[in-house]
């Protein structure tokens, strides 16, 4: 699972430009400009902290996320460049 993880993350990161952003097609047939940025990663230290200390084992696809990238906002919507909001808030072990 942790190799698929990293392909899609490396694939969409391929898409972005300098500014990390991207153009995407909307269901209304117009083109939409979006931005993603990613966190660095956490440790293995880290994210069993989490765990002991919410009680909870996270899935082992999230972990190779978490390990990856400790949060990540992706497909936030711009408008005239300006980052509004939207899109996938994935969250860190501190949220």
């Amino acid at each position: 699972m942790a190799v698929f993880i990293e392909k899609t993350l490396n694939g969409l990161k391929e898409l972005l430009n300098e500014k990390r952003q991207l153009k995407i097609l909307r269901s209304e047939g117009d083109l939409a400009e979006v931005e993603c940025t990613f966190s660095n990663g956490a440790t293995d230290e880290e994210i069993a902290l989490f765990e002991k200390k919410i009680n909870v084992s996270l899935p082992n696809d999230y972990k190779a996320f978490l390990k990856l990238h400790n949060g990540a906002r992706i497909f936030e919507s711009l408008i005239y460049g300006e980052n509004v909001g939207g899109g996938l808030h994935i969250l860190n072990l501190e949220e």
